[in-house]
This record gives C-alpha cells, sequence and structure tokens, in this order.
C-alpha cells in the first residue's frame, strides 16, 4: 500500500479502514451477535483498541491480542482468546479488516449456509470467477491448464468454524494456511460456501481506495 501504517488504519471517508467491519458485526441481529476478539500487530494494540471501544456496548464481550507470526498464528491466537468464551453450539467468524464492505446480509448467510449443514465444520463466503483462469508453470510462464471456469471462486472473508472443532484447529502444529479453508481441507473437515456480494474487496493496492469510496457513496 505504500502506506506508512497498516492498511486498516488508513481513512475511508473519514473513518478508519477497520471500523467498517466492527461495525457491521455489531450490526448483527441479537440472536446470532457475540462478542468480538481483534487480533492485532503488537505496535498498533491501542489503536485497535480505540476503534472497537466506540462499540463495546453492542458487545458481549471485547478483547484485544496480539497476531503472530503468520496469519494461521494470529488465527491460533485470537481462537485461543475465546476458547474459553464459547460453547459448544457456538459458530466463530474470522474476517480480515482490510475487508470494509462487508454486509449484515453476507454474515448471515454464511452463519445460516454453515449451521444448516449438518456435515459441515467450516464455511466461507465465495464468489464465482468473471474470467477465465490458466494454471501456468511459474517459470517458463507456459499454460498447463485452463480449467473449467464454473467450477472457480474466489475464497473472501469471513470464513466461519464450528466451536467444536476450534480444539482440532488449535491443536494444529503447522503455521503455512493461508485462511480457515486451507486448514479444513488437509485436516478432512468438510466445507462449503456462501455467495459473496460483488463488492467484497480486499484493500490491497492504493487504486483500490478510490473505488472503495466510490462504493460507500
Amino acid at each position: 500500500m505504500k502506506s506508512d501504517v497498516p492498511k486498516q488504519f488508513l481513512t475511508l471517508r473519514e473513518r478508519p479502514v477497520l471500523e467498517y467491519s466492527v461495525r457491521c458485526f455489531c450490526e448483527l441481529p441479537d440472536s446470532i451477535r457475540g462478542g468480538l476478539v481483534l487480533v492485532s500487530h503488537p505496535d498498533y494494540l491501542d489503536r485497535s483498541a480505540a476503534i472497537c471501544e466506540l462499540y463495546r456496548e453492542k458487545l458481549r464481550f471485547l478483547e484485544i491480542v496480539a497476531g503472530g507470526e503468520t496469519r494461521h498464528d494470529s488465527s491460533k491466537n485470537g481462537l485461543a482468546a475465546l476458547h474459553d468464551r464459547i460453547g459448544e453450539d457456538d459458530t466463530i467468524m474470522i474476517h480480515d479488516g482490510a475487508r470494509p464492505l462487508i454486509t449484515v446480509r453476507e454474515v448471515e448467510d454464511l452463519y445460516y449456509a454453515l449451521i444448516e449443514q449438518s456435515k459441515a465444520g467450516c464455511a466461507t463466503l465465495a464468489a464465482g470467477a468473471t474470467e477465465t483462469i490458466a494454471i501456468v508453470d511459474p517459470d517458463d510462464r507456459s499454460i498447463q491448464e485452463v480449467p473449467d471456469r464454473s467450477t472457480l471462486f474466489a475464497i473472501k472473508t469471513p470464513q466461519a468454524i464450528k466451536a467444536q472443532y476450534v480444539g482440532r484447529f488449535l491443536e494444529s502444529k503447522k503455521n503455512h494456511y493461508t485462511d480457515l479453508i486451507s486448514w479444513a481441507m488437509d485436516a478432512g473437515i468438510p466445507s462449503l460456501f456462501a455467495e459473496a456480494s460483488e463488492h467484497n474487496i480486499k484493500l490491497t493496492h492504493p487504486g483500490d481506495l478510490p473505488v472503495l469510496e466510490s462504493l460507500l457513496k
């Protein structure tokens, strides 16, 4: 992002990017709204806490914890902080604070998609591929395969896990997983997806900020 601060603290229409995600989860219906554990870079714990404090009264609990060396380690830190607070029927969601346009409708769709499927242990928001995708050899740039586009989906967040599988997640020894679903696939836990909004964009490049601005308008 060529920024002096992590992208979740950049300003988007006079609010920190992170605040949009926190606010969305606080706007969930009472029947499914829970608490929040925010995983932050150790140097930005106070800054993260200041944003979340604005919404504390809407949450059952609020805790700010430091992240780890990898994304998987950070997820484990967050789930470890939740471990003593959750019941066996709870559902836990992991969201990327750099996706500010997440909606209540998406969160609800993901939640109900998972709890209504007894065999699945994890779920994610995902969007169908809109362009043809090629599998290539990065060394010589040769195209190896062009998969059927109808079977390809871009994984988004939030992602959800049923409470009964949290212990297995915390016990995982490998830390290379880039998201919850890659871990679930490796662990043999059935997963599914719910449709993501086309506005569920991850802030990645400087040019994404004006796009997000325009969508918010």
